[in-house]
């Protein structure tokens, strides 16, 4: 009779995307400038916290920014700029906006100005950029090492970013602690969480966040998951 022998196998889930963000028909670059233009001296620095990205699709060439409503608060016109602060598309609206015709792993940057709603006229400044990131899911590069416990995940080089955080948590929904800032085209080994050495039987969770050159982190992330197995084999 042959023997048993153990041996370690590894399934790793892809990365998805988590979170997601906005729309707006472009604009040429002379436009903008008409349509932004001078308050008269009414410009005021514009503090609005609760905006952010809400939605990306799937092949990334939409997103979605939602800015927070109440009755009464007028218009306000978001804006789309590239990674050199280009403003490339505007979308007015009360509270939420729309870009479509993304490319595909790049940096984006928003903000986000009041505006007098019957003529379109600014009545703000633009307020401090947020950011999102239109990077492909199958650029992060997550493989199982064969009779180890142990994974790699490597990140992709796009123009814009400075680093990427990983993070690590035995929960989907929370717990997670920082492992290691990684730079674009760089790989990472993982053999432990919290100084321990990963358990058979045992998921983890993995969460990617990007962080741009202007030290501005973006507000979608990336996330998937290991599990570590033993494979019986006559």
């Amino acid at each position: 009779m042959k023997k048993l022998r153990k041996s370690l196998g590894l399934f790793a889930a892809a990365f998805a995307m988590c979170m997601v963000f906005a729309l707006g028909a472009k604009v040429n670059a002379a436009d903008v400038e008409m349509q932004i233009g001078s308050a008269d001296g009414q410009v005021q620095t514009m503090n609005l916290p609760d905006f952010g990205v809400s939605y990306i699709s799937e092949d990334k060439s939409t997103a979605g920014i939602s800015v927070n409503y109440q009755y009464g608060d007028g218009w306000n016109r978001v804006g789309l700029f590239d990674a050199n602060d280009r403003l490339i598309a505007v979308d007015d609206t009360t509270s939420y906006a729309r870009f479509t015709g993304l490319s595909k792993n790049t940096v984006y940057y928003y903000r986000v100005q009041k505006v007098s709603g019957l003529n379109g006229t600014a009545t703000s400044a633009w307020s401090e950029p947020k950011a999102f990131t239109t990077a492909m899911n199958n650029k992060f590069k997550f493989k199982g090492v064969k009779n180890q416990k142990a994974c790699t995940i490597k990140v992709p080089k796009i123009n814009g970013v400075k680093n990427y955080t990983i993070y690590m948590s035995k929960k989907s929904t929370g717990g997670f602690k920082k492992v290691k800032n990684l730079k674009p085209g760089k790989k990472l080994k993982l053999t432990k969480f919290k100084k321990k050495a990963f358990k058979i039987g045992k998921t983890y969770y993995l969460r990617i966040q990007v962080n741009t050159k202007k030290n501005i982190t973006c507000g979608n992330y990336y996330q998937g998951s290991v599990y570590f197995y033993r494979t019986l084999r006559f």
